[in-house]
């Protein structure tokens, strides 16, 4: 066991420490570029294990609406500051880190903030000998930690601690080829998080083969349900990271948000669990997850099409569409789902253009706009365009 007490203290006064971290990684910072999300987690295999596009670097700041990071390098090319801008608010600063190389070649600290100052973690890196072995992490959460074994010069097994306890471990195989395999070992099972597809493993047949199935599968997951009042819709319900982990939920005469559908159901895709899991997790890694939201949508479209009838009592304007939890894919998703002589009723109970959603509610708290700008020291002049 590790004892973190110190970490955690630390942590804790990271509010009074937030000016001078920022002004000292600031001042360490030599130039400036644009990345289209995170990509130098010190974590070995972090990206892998989680399904995480690594971030590339951009030659000028892309689109306000899409979610992107300005990274401020040392004069020895080290990453010191990530200032990280949301595209669900336009372009606008929310998350600040700063790297400390001060204890470099044993010790590298990460501190990551809130933009308006407030701590979100502390994070310390250990090394021997020019390899990482150790990252402790602390935060309002708590704290943990995890080590490093090598075989030869990779990184054959994290062990990862949750507030000082045993959480799980983290196994990695290679061959030629480099990383094969990673899976996580729970208390009684194991999950395989990462597999190199085989060489006949492609996108495009893997996208045809998992819509057939699930296309195939849904109404009966749904007639299982047992439903014997009109229902107004099915739902294929996801969450934006990882669309193709769906779910079908009924909504019954007048229910149209999934998360208030009490009726809900697994698909069996067991025909296609290693294509689905192969698919899901080259689109997540490659950065296009799109792809798995327009499965969904192609899937329901087909599904409008079907005789329901046989399957469970429906309403005259009776549809199917994919939808994410959190709403946020409504505009786009509904004219993709439904065919237009049906789109009225759904469009009107779920277009964003119709619901009273303020910024102040989708947040913790609300924001003013000056709260939101790009940080005020003037940073153009390190950007390189």
């Amino acid at each position: 066991m590790r004892e973190l007490t110190t970490l955690e203290t630390r942590f804790a006064k990271l509010p009074q420490d937030y000016s001078r971290l920022r002004t000292t990684a600031l001042q360490a910072a030599r130039y400036w570029e644009w990345y289209s999300g995170a990509a130098f987690d010190l974590r070995p295999l972090h990206y892998e294990r989680d399904r995480l596009k690594r971030g590339r670097r951009l030659s000028q700041r892309p689109s306000l609406d899409e979610d992107h990071q300005m990274v401020g390098f040392d004069a020895g090319g080290r990453p010191v500051v990530f200032f990280e801008y949301s595209g669900f608010l336009s372009g606008k600063l929310y998350y600040e880190t700063y790297r400390d190389y001060s204890s470099w070649p044993t010790i590298v600290e990460e501190s990551h903030f809130e933009f308006t100052g407030r701590p979100v973690y502390l994070h310390k890196y250990s090394y021997v000998d020019g390899r990482i072995r150790m990252a402790e992490m602390a935060s309002a959460g708590g704290c943990g930690y995890e080590t490093y074994e090598y075989m030869g010069d990779v990184v054959a097994r994290i062990n990862v601690f949750h507030k000082n306890q045993p959480y799980i471990t983290i196994n990695a195989a290679y061959d030629r080829g480099g990383l094969a395999r990673l899976a996580k070992v729970w208390d009684s099972s194991i999950e395989l998080v990462y597999e190199r597809p085989p060489p006949d493993f492609f996108i495009q047949q893997a996208y045809r083969d998992v819509l057939r199935e699930l296309v195939r599968q849904v109404p009966p997951a749904v007639r299982d349900l047992g439903i014997d009042l009109p229902a107004c819709c099915v739902v294929l319900v996801y969450q934006s990271e990882f669309p193709l982990d769906v779910m079908v939920h009924v909504g019954i005469a007048g229910e149209w948000f999934p998360s208030e559908m009490d009726d809900q159901a697994d698909v069996d895709l067991s025909a296609v669990a290693d294509t689905a899991r192969l698919l899901a997790q080259e689109l997540a890694l490659s950065g296009r997850e799109e792809l798995g939201r327009n499965l969904l949508c192609a899937a329901a479209a087909e599904l409008n099409f079907t005789d329901w009838r046989g399957v469970l009592p429906i309403t005259d304007d009776f549809v199917v569409f994919a939808m994410d939890l959190e709403l946020m894919d409504v505009d786009r998703n509904l004219p993709a789902c439904v065919p237009p002589e049906r789109l009225a009723r759904p469009h009107a109970e779920l277009s964003l253009e119709s619901l009273d959603f303020s910024l102040g509610r989708r947040l913790d708290c609300p924001l003013e706009p000056s709260d939101t700008e790009t940080p005020t020291v003037d940073l153009s002049k390190y950007v390189n365009a």
